[in-house]
């Protein structure tokens, strides 16, 4: 079961993604910047699922020509491999799933763990999510790396997974008490090459074998899995998750609900990840040119959103991270036992129009990484620092981290905490009612040395301001600099209602403060 793991590859700093490059991911071009055709995008981005699909020629239906039954009970794994087996050979087309649950158990003679594998130029459809369901059959006893699949080792285009269930059948003692232990890995869909692979090759310029390339998964659901639930891997170019739902997944407590592990131009939009073991979506190994939007992390075991291990030109816009037990949104290097990976910064991330609310920790955290802007976002209700800048190490380069337009509010401790970074901006903030836990202990705004490697914040701009407290516990400073913070620039912040004092700064040598406005309630 090798195939798990997710060993780093070799990154390649790149500069910002462009507007002009993010808005074709985003806009109504995205799935054709897939390389789909026109008549395609037209077909893929309806509404409602394909459901009629008898008049349509290359058309391979499971119950009619090769005899599944779709009851719950039977293995129908044979049945539904020779259909895509055949429309493979015949050089792709549509393997079409009609109502009915599809039981499924991995082949006798598996490779790779291989279960439900689709070919290049093949669309495995569905009649719906929850109509058309793949389950793995109760007495699976070994893991399956992919219940669906691409093929092991062979380099893989244009593949479409629409419009159904994937369905792991984990035990759970509440929803699923007759399910396949949680110790049995059982993963949803997967699709990449070899995995490890990356590591033997430029991260620009693989080797076509090394490579999958446009992968669609479109109204998928995937639920009750032990380990991850959609595990897109080395190397997957083009590829695009819509209106995809993971649920109850990575029930191990090791895995996620959405992995992006060395992806490239892929676009996840109107995804949802609910009830994960680990993470609700974790871009990793070096992924970059990665466009989230409009999705959602929700009550995930660990953290809502993460980009780590060296990613870069990464865009969250208009996604939720809610009650999530650690961070909402965790930008960081990340560990490796790659060393070029170790060397390079997670750097070159957008988080825009986001909403942080009642996770666990810090709504949002940068940590060991680089030029990170935080634009237009709401965090509200965090457990310890609304948004939280910092180090691990003294090596670390942090820096170049921006926070402009945001509202963070009801936070237990700091609205925003600098420690140990570089020019970093926080700029036309509102914050409301922060450091709740006690009062007269926490500032809204805090810029100081990191504690444990003693490294000095220096260089922060903090201007234009708005910050507010009008509850009995209130911050203790609107704004504070400690002696740790070096040449900061402090101007035009408007502070009502701080505890203790509008604006403190301790020993901040070289520290401009100018035209500040405070005053109590």
């Amino acid at each position: 079961m090798n195939e798990i793991n997710h060993s780093p590859t070799l990154p390649e700093r790149d500069v910002p993604m462009s507007p002009s490059r993010r808005n074709a991911l985003l806009g109504a071009g995205a799935l054709g910047a897939l390389g789909l055709s026109s008549a395609a995008v037209s077909r893929l981005a309806e509404a409602a699922p394909l459901n009629d699909v008898d008049g349509l020629i290359d058309v391979y239906n499971v119950k009619t020509q090769y005899g599944a039954i779709g009851d719950g009970i039977v293995d129908d794994r044979p049945a539904i491999q020779q259909a895509l087996d055949d429309c493979a050979e015949a050089g792709g087309g549509i393997v079409y799933l009609p109502k009915g649950v599809y039981r499924i158990k991995l082949a006798p003679d598996a490779i790779a763990s291989k279960c439900v594998i689709v070919y290049s130029n093949t669309t495995l459809l569905g009649a719906g999510i929850g109509v058309s369901v793949l389950k793995v059959h109760d007495d699976q006893a070994s893991g399956i790396n992919g219940v669906v699949r691409t093929p092991f080792g062979v380099a893989t285009t244009n593949v479409t997974i629409q419009d159904l269930t994937i369905d792991g059948n984990v035990l759970d003692a509440t929803t699923n008490p007759s399910g396949i232990p949680i110790s049995t890995p059982i993963i949803g869909f997967f699709c990449g090459t070899t995995p490890g692979y990356g590591e033997q090759c430029n991260e620009i310029a693989c080797p076509p074998a090394a490579t999958c390339s446009d992968i669609r998964c479109i109204r998928v659901k995937i639920q009750n899995t032990s380990a991850y639930g959609f595990d897109p891997h080395e190397a997957t170019t083009r590829l695009l998750l819509d209106s995809c739902i993971a649920e109850n997944v990575g029930r191990d407590g090791h895995h996620d609900g959405f992995t992006l592990d060395f992806c490239v131009d892929t676009v996840v939009r109107n995804c949802h990840a609910i009830n994960t073991g680990r993470h609700g979506f974790n871009v990793v190994t070096v992924s970059r040119n990665v466009v989230i939007e409009s999705c959602t992390a929700i009550n995930c075991a660990v953290s809502g959103f993460v980009v780590q291990n060296g990613s870069h030109n990464v865009t969250l816009q208009g996604c939720t991270a809610a009650g999530n037990a650690s961070k909402g949104f965790y930008v960081v290097k990340g560990t490796s036992d790659n060393t070029q990976v170790q060397q390079t910064a997670t750097s070159d991330i957008l988080i825009e129009a986001c909403r942080s609310i009642r996770n666990g920790s810090y709504g949002i955290q940068v940590q060991d990484a680089e030029r990170v802007q935080i634009r237009n976002c709401r965090v509200t209700d965090s457990a310890r620092d609304g948004i939280r800048i910092d180090r691990t190490t003294a090596q670390a380069v942090v820096e170049f981290i921006s926070v402009q337009g945001c509202l963070v509010s009801s936070s237990q401790k700091c609205g925003v905490q600098i420690q140990g970074a570089d020019h970093c901006v926080i700029e036309g903030n509102t914050f409301q009612n922060n450091g709740q836990q006690k009062h007269q202990t926490y500032s809204d705004i805090a810029v100081t040395r990191e504690p444990d490697t003693q490294v000095n914040a220096s260089f922060a701009t903090v201007t234009n301001n708005h910050i507010v407290a009008k509850l009995a516990i209130r911050a203790e400073y609107g704004i504070y600099a400690d002696a740790g913070s070096l040449k900061n620039f402090i101007a035009n912040n408007h502070i009502v209602g701080a505890a203790k004092a509008a604006l403190m700064v301790r020993g901040s040598r070289g520290t401009v403060v100018r035209n500040n406005l405070g005053r109590a309630l």
